[in-house]
């Protein structure tokens, strides 16, 4: 999950409280300096997240 630090809308505990229950199987990444639409105010760094994600997921899968 991407969660913009200053989201006003979803607070940042939300993502906490999911990610914990889905019994590990979800990340956080908290994007700082972005809000409730982060890969619209920070794409570059949402894509990064995303790039290293995948390439994590792929490579644990083989």
């Amino acid at each position: 999950m991407l969660h913009g630090r200053e989201d006003n809308i979803c607070p940042l505990e939300a993502s906490s409280f999911i990610k914990e229950n889905l019994g590990g199987k979800a990340e956080v990444r908290i994007i700082e300096g972005a809000g409730h639409i982060p890969f619209f105010t920070k794409p570059q760094e949402c894509m990064e997240h995303i790039k290293t994600f995948i390439q994590k997921e792929y490579v644990h899968d083989r």
